[in-house]
């Protein structure tokens, strides 16, 4: 029973290891992801700005000549 205890011991440090690089790995792509739709967000939002600037401009120019 000894003998298995510290096989166990070892497959469990083994484990926990390839669990860390896993994770280490995980969260690098998790951030890289987040940092591409922090981009894509921003990109939206200035669109979205640009686009509202141009129909008020519109909206003020038709009500100005009407």
């Amino acid at each position: 029973m000894g003998n298995a205890m510290i096989r166990d011991a070892e497959t469990a440090h083994e484990r926990i290891d390839a669990i860390d690089k896993h994770m280490s790995k995980h969260e690098a792509v998790c951030a890289e992801r987040w940092r591409e739709t922090i981009t894509r967000i921003k990109r939206l939002e200035l669109i979205l700005i640009t686009c509202s600037g141009a129909v008020i401009l519109l909206l003020a120019e038709i009500a100005l000549n009407s």
